[in-house]
């Protein structure tokens, strides 16, 4: 048994140093766990339009930031040697209730670099350094990269004009946030913009985060700019920072931040540096036990499988590409559990790393049970669909349409009774279990769902830094921004959800197959364009042609080509209308749309089984409200639209219903305005 650390006599101990880089390489001080897009976006400023964040904005974040505990850092490039020097956590002084004035109100003060003996270079941070440079011409990457190349001795670049190969147009801040990760980098020693360009920002490009700090790649690249001939240095260059002449004041505020990011250095806490010693003498005294416990961990790791037992030496390679990795040892935890777990109870792992996800994605109220058709479909790496109209193929959001809920725990114990100890299942049990069994989205919010379940997967699978996630929940959260416009486009277009899903599949599919046939790392799949194309008219949906429509279950939206129309095709995106008619695509289609009825399974009995008994239809009061007879329906809390009454009333609605959106289930709290409008108006 492990005995207490032996006590200490009470005496001088010898100060600790300390450093900001022992502070920034730790990954748990880390407070965007590697996620930096929102931290900088005030930073970004697009050449051809207004900035997002005025210069006030981004100090008043910044400020923010660090009285929230947040490690601050910020760049600077001095005209005195042209080398980019970094400020460690800013400090603003602002007026103290009650209290005399100190003379260093609504002034900012960031130290400069690391510590020296404990002790911060004070520096003034002018609030000129958060405004906009002007607009210039630079290199994109490939351009600057060939520039460097070509001359080694080269420290800066240009001047560039727009007729040069490669030449864009940046705009800047003059200062600029440095997440994280990528302080240490700076803190050694100022960077000349080339040293940064080729440490920095490869380091960012191998970290696969480009998108996320594209504002400090843009301060790199017009660090290396020149404006004119003969200039040596960029635009950014400035007048290094005063250092003020401090008070006690002053000394205090800074010297109570340094102790705050290093507890030891606190007076109150000697006993701390007294105990790490006891504790240094405490693990010689148990040098016999760790030992054994690091055998006793030898032994247990030598019976610890790798995914290479579960999918041998060719699948571990394809495993290893589409996780960016190089060894196996740093694959997503799931595989590792696939590998050390009976085939039984590998739907119950998926199934347990899916809850995990969700809860930390922040879906912790999304229903989402995996079944044994999409577990099979992970585990057999086999995931770019054979064919773009392949759905029962590959690994792909096909496989999680939405419908009825079927209980984890039903699922595991149908999967552990035909794979547990002992159990031989027959082949038809085993093929319909892992049959897929794909679904297309007749209403947005379907298409939503599907995707927001196919990104869970995903990190489930390859780990939520994954750029391929990060792409899929860049395009969820501009889904999200885009969902008006949408179903202004679906009322005209009854396809539109399975146009916008099978564009996504198609571009997934192409990455899977890509990645997985070549060691390199290859960009995501540029997810958001189908938006952009969306809201610029261009061309977008992919052919729906009829044996996929068939086997979706959608051949009734088959319409065959317009022979007296030339170019028409009849593949369900715009198939022609009757010869001569002229008539509405749309509508052709429409009119062989089944009339399925649909039941809200959420439906609030409590609140609503009166107006569901009441003869009176919902067509007939819409019809009322048309003609301004009654007021209008409460708005949805999804789009702003008027709610479907029929859906929330009644209990069911038709698929093809103009108001899908508004599909979804309420809190009786969100369900009172609807609740007052039909106790007024729900009557003959």
């Amino acid at each position: 048994m492990a005995h207490a650390p032996p006590a200490l006599p009470a005496g001088p101990v010898r100060p600790t140093l300390v450093h900001y880089r022992d502070l920034f390489a730790d990954a748990s001080t880390d407070v965007f766990n590697g996620r930096y897009a929102d931290a900088m976006a005030p930073y970004n400023i697009p050449a051809g339009a207004a900035a997002t964040h005025s210069p006030q904005e981004c100090r008043r974040l910044m400020f923010d930031a660090r009285a929230q505990g947040v490690p601050t850092a910020l760049l600077l490039q001095h005209n005195d040697d042209n080398k980019l020097h970094i400020y460690l956590q800013v400090d603003h002084v602002t007026t103290r209730l009650g209290m005399a004035a100190t003379g260093w109100e609504d002034r900012t003060f960031l130290g400069k670099g690391d510590l020296h003996h404990n002790q911060h270079v004070l520096v003034e941070f002018e609030n000129d350094y958060w405004n906009r440079t002007a607009v210039y011409y630079s290199g994109n990457d490939a351009a600057i990269d060939n520039g460097l190349t070509a001359d080694p001795n080269a420290q800066v670049l240009g001047p560039w004009t727009a007729a040069d190969a490669g030449a864009i147009q940046i705009r800047s801040r003059s200062t600029v946030f440095v997440p994280p990760s990528y302080v240490n980098l700076f803190l050694a020693a100022p960077l000349t913009p080339r040293q940064a360009w080729e440490t920095v920002r490869a380091q960012i490009v191998a970290d696969g985060r480009e998108a996320d700090c594209a504002p400090l790649i843009t301060y790199l690249r017009l660090a290396l700019t020149i404006e004119h001939v003969g200039d040596t240095e960029s635009p950014l260059a400035i007048n290094p920072p005063t250092v003020p002449l401090a008070d006690v004041f002053l000394l205090d505020r800074r010297r109570k931040i340094v102790e705050a990011d290093f507890p030891s250095l606190n007076d109150a806490l000697v006993g701390v540096q007294q105990n790490q010693i006891a504790a240094e003498l405490h693990t010689l005294v148990t040098a016999t036990q760790t030992a054994q416990a690091d055998a006793n961990n030898r032994r247990l790791a030598a019976q610890t499988k790798s995914p290479t037992d579960l999918f041998g030496a060719s699948g571990s390679l394809i495993l290893l590409r589409l996780s960016n990795q190089q060894r196996l040892a740093d694959v997503e935890e799931f595989w590792k559990l696939l590998a050390n777990n009976k085939k039984s109870q590998h739907l119950g792992v998926l199934q347990w790393e899916v809850n995990r996800v969700k809860e930390l994605l922040g879906e912790i109220d999304l229903s989402f049970s995996v079944d044994g058709a999409v577990l099979e479909a992970m585990k057999n790496l086999n995931w770019p669909m054979a064919s773009n109209d392949a759905v029962e193929t590959g690994f792909s959001a096909w496989l999680l349409p939405e419908s009825k809920l079927t209980s984890a725990s039903t699922a595991q114990s149908v999967y552990e009774m035909l794979y547990g100890d002992g159990a031989s299942p027959s082949l038809a049990d085993a093929t319909a279990l892992v049959r897929a069994k794909p679904g297309a989205p007749r209403q947005l919010y379907q298409v939503r769902l599907q995707i927001r379940k196919f990104h869970i997967l995903n990190v489930v699978a390859l780990g939520i830094a994954h750029p391929l996630c990060q792409a899929i929940n860049a395009y969820h959260r501009r889904f999200l921004t885009m969902e008006s416009t949408l179903h202004a486009l679906h009322a005209e277009d009854l396809l539109l959800p399975t146009k916008l899903l099978k564009r996504f599949c198609v571009q997934i599919s192409q990455w899977y197959r890509r990645q997985g046939q070549q060691a390199n790392i290859i960009a995501p799949p540029s997810l958001e364009s189908v938006f952009d194309d969306v809201e610029c008219e261009r061309p977008w949906a992919p052919l729906l042609s009829l044996p996929f429509l068939q086997s979706l279950g959608l051949q009734n939206f088959h319409r065959p080509a317009n022979p007296f129309r030339p170019g028409a095709v009849g593949d369900g995106n715009n198939g022609g209308a009757a010869p001569g008619g002229g008539g509405d695509d749309r509508l052709a289609g429409a009119a062989r749309v089944p009339n399925e009825r649909m039941n809200n399974t959420a439906f609030a009995d409590t609140l609503f089984s009166t107006y569901k008994a009441m003869p009176v239809s919902c067509r007939t009061l819409r019809q009322k409200i048309n003609r301004n007879e009654l007021p209008a329906l409460p708005l949805s809390k999804v789009d702003r639209q008027p709610m479907c009454l029929a859906w929330h009333t009644k209990g069911l609605c038709n698929v093809a219903c103009s108001r899908g959106a508004d599909h979804v289930a309420y809190t009786t709290a969100e369900y009172q305005p609807l609740l007052q409008w039909c106790t007024t108006n729900f009557h003959e």
